[in-house]
């Protein structure tokens, strides 16, 4: 008799466990996105125009259909309830023999006075509405100093936008300053303005206040990496400790 496998989150580890499973058991994949699985170290590529966006999705809804996945998608997961095996979602209770938790990470969010002012990137929806933003103002200011705010970056400054790069700290990435260095000439060369060493004081509308002075920029995107998505299993009483991003 076949198992029945749900995995919360429909990120590459949610789906490659999905496609290793489905030919013995029944598996249900369950998101709160309300698309398939796409690669989200592409989505920067997506914002600057160099890929489509339906280039983002390696599966196409057929491919889950034809493995027996079951996709119950713009589904949020709230509750475990391990006592009876289902899962409580928003749109009804799932029922489980195995229950896995794929459910990655999320972008960590700015704390500056004036967040409000200051978008992140983390999902397509994230993405089209950054993309729309930025055809509209034509050049955007992005705030960290790791592969996500490089990459971004760099992209952007490829297709011809106007880009500022602000960081706390004086090198790039954690490398040391001859590496860092070569990085950040690297990246200038493509037309990325750096602001290094400027720590963020507030925001608002038009830019952002630093300690170094004034920063104009009405798009503005906070890429200071991720924070594990542990909500749902401290809600249901799993020991998380740091969890994993």
């Amino acid at each position: 008799m076949k198992m029945k496998v749900v995995i919360v989150g429909n990120g590459p580890g949610g789906v490659e466990l999905a496609k290793g499973l489905s030919s013995d058991h029944d598996v249900t994949l369950v998101d709160h996105e309300s698309v398939p699985y796409y690669s989200k170290p592409l989505l920067s590529h997506y914002m600057a125009g160099f890929l489509p966006e339906e280039k983002l999705f390696p599966y196409s809804p057929g491919w889950y259909e034809e493995r027996g996945i079951s996709l119950r998608l713009g589904e949020k997961a709230l509750l475990i309830d391990r006592a009876r095996k289902v899962l409580v979602a928003d749109k009804g209770e799932i029922p489980y023999d195995v229950l896995v938790l794929a459910t990655g990470a999320k972008a960590r969010e700015p704390t500056a006075p004036g967040r409000e002012h200051i978008l992140t990137l983390r999902t397509l929806s994230d993405a089209r509405r950054i993309k729309g933003k930025l055809e509209e103002e034509g050049e955007m200011v992005i705030l960290g100093g790791g592969f996500i705010a490089l990459e971004l970056a760099g992209n952007l400054a490829k297709a011809g936008y106007p880009v500022r790069l602000v960081h706390r700290r004086e090198t790039l990435l954690g490398l040391d300053e001859e590496l860092s260095g070569m990085l950040r000439e690297k990246l200038e060369d493509t037309g990325v303005e750096f602001h290094l060493g400027t720590e963020i004081v507030s925001a608002d509308e038009e830019g952002l206040n630093t300690d170094r002075g004034y920063i104009p920029g009405r798009l503005k995107v906070c890429a200071y990496g991720t924070v594990p998505n542990v909500e749902l299993a401290r809600r249901s009483g799993i020991q998380t400790g740091r969890g994993s991003s």
